[in-house]
């Protein structure tokens, strides 16, 4: 019986962890939002040497953040310094994700120490995923706009496939998370519980 109160509480508990922490009517989203953009925007501000990167915020559904990035070495015949615009947003590439394995973790059927210590960690596995993606979004600008005249790297045409296979589309960040979350929350003994528990029914 407790064992089909858990099949049902799991989602239901998830679903309310997972809508108040993205919803718009809660702060939390903006709030994160805003204050791991001016983290990132302090981290990234200088780059390869003279690279230069200005976050800006930026209304709108997909992307949330407006990235400047520029040359500080390469000026022109009037001495201006140009740069290229491209959005991003740390809502789908950190935000979502965080909510995601939140919502999972402490809806999880097992002890609150447990819960927690899944939590830190996924939280910082989250983090350098984000730094990780930034990281690979200015190589990718870097290779992708050769008018910023950086100095060649050969790494930097790798570095952008790396980023356009695997993280300028937010999706396979969402199903790390699941993969995260079944690791670091569940035992052995969880998953042998789990089995017994599922052979029981198909018997039945």
């Amino acid at each position: 019986m407790w064992r089909n109160k858990i099949v049902f509480l799991f989602p239901l508990k998830f679903l309310i962890i997972y809508f108040v922490l993205v919803l718009p009517v809660f702060p939390f989203a903006d709030g994160c939002v805003r204050m791991m953009r001016e983290h990132a925007a302090g981290i990234f501000h200088r780059f390869e040497k003279t690279g230069e990167a200005r976050f800006s915020k930026m209304a709108g559904k997909k992307y949330d953040t407006n990235i400047i990035v520029c040359n500080k070495a390469a000026v022109d015949q009037n001495g201006k310094i140009h740069g290229i615009q491209r959005d991003f947003s740390f809502q789908l590439s950190w935000f979502i994700p965080l909510a995601l394995i939140s919502g999972l973790i402490f809806a999880s059927p097992v002890n609150a120490g447990r819960k927690v210590l899944a939590w830190f960690i996924s939280t910082l596995v989250l983090y350098l995923i984000l730094l990780l993606r930034l990281k690979l979004f200015l190589s990718d600008t870097i290779f992708r706009y050769p008018e910023l005249n950086f100095p060649g790297d050969g790494a930097r045409q790798l570095l952008s496939n790396i980023y356009n296979s695997f993280f300028d589309n937010p999706n396979p960040t969402y199903m790390f998370c699941i993969l995260l979350w079944l690791t670091i929350t569940f035992r052995k003994t969880d998953w042998d519980k789990l089995f017994l528990f599922l052979g029981n029914r198909t018997a039945n």
